[in-house]
């Protein structure tokens, strides 16, 4: 799985750090949580993640997993998408799909009982 990595593009890295960079950004000059929600109106699967994550990082585990109850799995998804685009394995394709199936599932039952705070 390490020799993967290698194969990841830096252009993939230079373009996910200026995403981590404007969404910063974004925290940071708006009042808005949530990006997509700002200007859609609705949440996205992932809404909650980020305050998740600070709860997380403040040791208030009741509330990360009240914001997002997936939000351990997030970078981990990301990381597996990432290695399925660089090097085309089945195993990261079947993980990508596990892993957004999931988000997916979680995102409609949080929709269903309106429950995505």
């Amino acid at each position: 799985m390490f020799s993967d990595f290698k194969k990841i593009p830096r252009r993939l890295y230079v373009g996910l750090g200026v995403t981590a960079i404007a969404y910063a950004l974004f925290f940071m000059l708006t009042p808005y949580t949530c990006p997509i929600r700002a200007i859609t109106g609705v949440p996205d699967p992932f809404c909650g993640t980020t305050r998740a994550w600070l709860a997380a990082l403040q040791g208030n585990f009741g509330d990360a997993f009240w914001y997002h109850p997936l939000f351990l799995w997030a970078p981990l998804l990301l990381l597996v998408i990432i290695l399925y685009m660089s090097t085309h394995k089945e195993r990261y394709l079947f993980l990508s799909v596990v892993g957004v199936s999931a988000f997916l599932i979680i995102y409609l039952i949080r929709l269903t009982l309106f429950v995505i705070p």
